[in-house]
């Protein structure tokens, strides 16, 4: 009878701590989420925009400007880095809204400017 409650006790110990470690996992990936990693400054523009990413441990990514009809993809891979910072020149691009994206160390982000003259 001991043995049996012994054995009861330690499964639902178990269960507890399995549980909680699943929780833990989860907050901690819903506070990754949360966390803006790819700025934009200024986000309407005539002549420049920079390009800010931040990550807690160096990360390779991926920065692409998707493309329109009038201008061709621009995409920069950036190998091991937690910050980088890049000024675009977008004084060639047409009035418009263009989209950022940022992939990398499981996190896909996007982000729009407008070039305005």
């Amino acid at each position: 009878m001991k043995t049996i409650i012994l054995a009861c006790c330690l499964l639902v110990t178990t269960n507890c701590v399995l549980a909680q470690q699943k929780n833990n996992k989860t907050e901690k990936k819903a506070e990754q989420q949360a966390v803006q990693h790819l700025k934009l400054y200024p986000t309407q523009a005539s002549t420049y925009v920079n390009v800010y990413v931040d990550y807690e441990l160096p990360t390779d990514f991926t920065i692409k400007i998707v493309g329109s009809p009038l201008n061709d993809e621009r995409k920069w891979d950036i190998k091991a880095k937690s910050s980088y910072q890049q000024t675009l020149d977008v004084s060639q691009l047409p009035n418009g809204t263009y989209t950022i994206t940022l992939d990398g160390g499981g996190i896909h982000e996007k982000a729009e400017f407008a070039v305005k003259r």
